[in-house]
């Protein structure tokens, strides 16, 4: 029995060290703290190229829409003046 009760204590003061050499001294803080800024910044810009990039493909797509519609209407123009002249 007494083993266990060593074991134990041994134990608590085990996690106990570890407690101490596990906690981020402030030189921790502050470079976790920079890193986590640094991410941020990175995020955001990649955020807003993201957007600059889904704004300019929106605006290529209206193009090509607008340009496929006169390409229609002329199409059918077309048409209408090949069979008036057939007729």
């Amino acid at each position: 029995m007494p083993r266990d009760t060593d074991f134990g204590n041994f134990l608590d003061i085990s996690s106990d060290r570890q407690w101490c050499v596990c906690r981020p001294g402030a030189d921790d803080v502050l470079v976790l703290r920079q890193e986590l800024i640094k991410t941020q910044t990175l995020m955001d810009a990649l955020n807003q190229d993201h957007d600059k990039e889904r704004e300019h493909l929106a605006n290529e797509l209206s193009d090509v829409r607008h340009k496929l519609q006169l390409y229609v209407l002329v199409i059918q123009l077309t048409l209408s003046d090949l069979a008036n002249d057939i007729e």
